[in-house]
């Protein structure tokens, strides 16, 4: 009986002890050539995000797709200086393969996701799929779309470039996600901000 009480007791301190866990937060970044002129406003608006992170424990990771795939070129990190840099890197070229951004995202959250208390998914995009493995870009992404929503918690579509809207209103439908359109360049920093902050707590 003391053997099991003592076992109980350690039990006790050790779940009182245990770090909290975490909110995940997974922006996958458009870094196409439509996207040139937000880029640098979404980099400010995350680096922000992570300065805040100290208090709200929230981890940041960046995914960004381009040409013809997608990578994972932030891990989860509350260093605001190290993706400051990161971010910095990130040269806008090439094609809008979302499909492959999604399948990164899925591939990432299998793994990770039981790590956090919970995960949101933030997708900045002109929405506008032009290449993917398969011969429809927008049914590939659309189709993926399906199944990334049935691994991150909350989910959000910022469109940065609100002149495109029919597809990129199709693949926030099939994301199930809250669909913002930025109509201002320079308020582009603050929303993309309030929103990633809000939201998934």
């Amino acid at each position: 009986m003391l053997k099991n009480g003592r076992e109980e007791i350690d039990e006790l301190r050790s779940a009182r002890f245990e770090e909290p866990k975490k909110r995940l937060i997974l922006v996958l970044l458009d870094a196409s050539d439509s996207m040139e002129r937000v880029i640098d406003a979404t980099r400010e608006a995350v680096v922000k995000i992570l300065k805040d992170s100290y208090v709200s424990r929230d981890e940041v990771a960046i995914i960004k797709f381009q040409g013809v795939d997608a990578d994972l070129v932030i891990k989860p990190t509350r260093n605001a200086i190290y993706a400051d840099e990161k971010l910095r890197s990130i040269r806008v070229k090439g094609s809008t393969p979302l499909a492959a951004g999604f399948r990164k995202s899925i591939d990432f959250l299998r793994k990770v996701k039981s790590q956090y208390k919970n995960t949101l998914f933030v997708l900045v995009s002109d929405g506008n799929p032009n290449v993917s493995r398969d011969s429809d870009p927008v049914e590939s992404a659309v189709k993926l779309a399906g199944e990334l929503r049935r691994l991150a918690d909350v989910r959000i579509f910022i469109n940065p470039n609100p002149s495109l809207v029919e597809i990129p209103r199709k693949i926030a439908a099939a994301l199930g996600a809250k669909y913002v359109e930025l109509k201002s360049e320079e308020k582009t920093t603050e929303a993309l901000s309030k929103m990633i902050s809000s939201k998934g707590g």
